[in-house]
């Protein structure tokens, strides 16, 4: 009876450990209501939720007053953040607490996964615990997570249980209830679906079981492609209808170059972004850490020759499908585009190759587990992998242990105050925010918690520009005019100019952050009356 109850509480031992883990981390991320989220795709997230629970507050919203401009977004996440809301009555709390069961689940699936590649219950413990911390593969991409849940987030979730679902394929047909989940995925993460997908049709059609011949086994692998392509045939639609698309002339132009300065040269160039993925995750990392990326880059040699694991063929299948489905593709399409004189049909594929971080992992420590098997070394094991869990912490940091970079502080009492006071004002008091476009996170990250802390709608905000090119909207042209005149706003400020934009916008209030030159906050004074003071923070009702 002892036995089979000490044999109960190790087993249960990691799952205790991981929901600790995700528990501490999300509490470490919270500051209470409102609730402001730490990342700008969170916010837009967020912001999505606000306006599907509260349509009669966004009907002046420059965005969100028209559906069509974000009803391309599609996830689970979503209503997932919308039911949660409805128990915190805080969009910003709920966005938050989902990092909680995507923490948990991720590492779930990543030990489950190495409880099927090599067993025992030490490394895939080690390997659900280091899938977790924020790698960085090029700027504005990395696998893990952040202070705060992205939707990129769920999909790192659920990437080990199709890894899982791929590796017990025992029969042909197999594959196509694979694909389906792989289908079903894009409701997750449209973006990262199909590189993830094609890397695991790669790995099925490898996995062919000796009793049926390659025609049969190449038939369905075909089918499960086409049932994929049939589940990812409407999000692919809408993300290919970029502003390129629906915009011509001069604003195309100006606002082609306008994402690709916000986003980077990485997004056009697939060969720069397989660069930067070198430097950032190989050459900029510490000596140790290097020394553990070179170890793994030797793992799939060495599990082959050393041990004979026939498996790690699988999971170079999958690498290479990843690698035609992230980088293959977007250098196709780049090419094409470069040809024909005209704008890539997509940018976001080539953030797949994030996905070769856990790649890399899956196949260090499953050559770590088998060198632990050696008489030599197995008493060593459990400081060797608490070694590795603590090193990869360390060296990437996290809300537990260091600073994540993309952190933000604790919302600040006069940033609640803000909120509070902006959400009891009349329903439609269009707010804008200045200076529009500021290299401090606090001014935009804040200015997105107006929309759903306050529910209310913003005259204009920088990063609107996302949805409104991706949607294909008639706004962009007229989202690009604000944007100019706000920019000329910023170079030479005058209460004539601010004046004119506040009427072009609609704005009720002017938002201005400290931040703001002198000759701004004294544009704002004559623009604005009856100015209250929230910290850094000004508001001002416009004349």
């Amino acid at each position: 009876m002892k036995t089979n109850v000490s044999r109960y509480l190790v087993s249960l031992f990691p799952f205790v450990v991981f929901l600790a883990i995700a528990a501490i981390w999300t509490s470490l991320t919270l500051s209470g209501a409102p609730q402001i989220v730490p990342t700008a795709d969170g916010g837009n997230v967020a912001s999505i939720v606000a306006a599907q629970l509260y349509p009669d507050r966004f009907v002046d919203d420059p965005v969100f007053s028209n559906p069509q401009n974000f009803h391309f977004y599609q996830t689970l996440m979503i209503p997932a953040v919308a039911v949660l809301t409805r128990v915190t009555g805080d969009i910003g709390t709920a966005f938050m607490l989902m990092g909680l069961p995507l923490l948990f689940v991720q590492m779930v699936g990543f030990y489950l996964l190495g409880r099927t590649l090599f067993g025992g219950r030490l490394w895939p413990l080690v390997l659900a615990v280091t899938s977790v911390p924020p790698v960085y593969v090029f700027a504005g991409e990395l696998w893990g997570m952040l202070s705060s849940p992205l939707t990129r987030s769920a999909f790192a979730a659920i990437f080990p249980f199709l890894m899982l679902a791929a590796l017990h394929i025992r029969k042909s047909w197999h594959i196509a209830g694979v694909m389906l989940l792989c289908g079903v995925s894009i409701y997750i993460h449209p973006v990262s679906a199909p590189s993830v997908a094609l890397g695991i049709l790669a790995m099925t059609t490898v996995a062919k079981p000796v009793e049926v011949g390659w025609p049969e086994h190449l038939a369905w692998a075909v089918v499960g492609g086409l049932l994929f392509v049939a589940c990812a045939i409407p999000f692919a639609l809408g993300f290919v209808g970029t502003f390129a698309q629906s915009q011509s002339g001069e604003v195309a132009r100006v606002l082609t170059e306008t994402l690709r300065a916000n986003v980077g040269g990485q997004y056009y160039s697939a060969v720069l972004a397989v660069e930067q993925f070198v430097v950032t995750v190989f050459l900029s990392a510490p000596v140790w850490i290097l020394l553990v990326w070179v170890a793994a880059l030797s793992a799939p040699f060495v599990l082959l020759a050393r041990f004979h694991e026939k498996r790690v063929l699988l999971l170079l299948a999958f690498g290479v499908g990843l690698a035609i489905g992230s980088v293959g593709v977007s250098l196709l399409d780049q090419g094409v585009a470069l040809l024909r004189g005209s704008h890539p049909i997509q940018i976001d594929l080539i953030r797949n190759i994030r996905f070769f971080v856990p790649l890399l992992l899956i196949l260090l420590v499953w050559m770590l587990a088998r060198w632990s098997e050696l008489p030599s070394i197995r008493r060593a094991s459990l400081l060797l992998g608490s070694l590795l869990a603590c090193v990869w912490w360390l060296a990437y940091p996290n809300p537990i242990v260091g600073q994540n970079a993309l952190s933000r502080p604790v919302v600040s009492v006069a940033e609640k105050q803000l909120l509070q006071h902006l959400a009891v004002l009349p329903a439609g008091s269009r707010v804008l925010p200045l200076p529009h476009l500021s290299s401090s996170e606090d001014v935009s990250l804040l200015a997105l918690a107006v929309r759903y802390e306050a529910l209310q709608p913003t005259a204009f905000l920088y990063k609107d520009m996302n949805f409104l090119s991706y949607s294909g909207s008639d706004s962009i042209a007229q989202w690009y005019g604000i944007a100019e005149a706000l920019r000329a706003l910023e170079d030479a400020p005058t209460a004539g100019a601010l004046s004119d934009i506040a009427r072009e916008t609609s704005a009720a209030y002017l938002l201005v952050h400290s931040s703001a030159s002198e000759a701004m906050k004294a544009a704002a004074e004559r623009v604005g009356k009856a100015a209250s003071t929230f910290g850094e923070w000004t508001l001002l009702a416009v004349d």
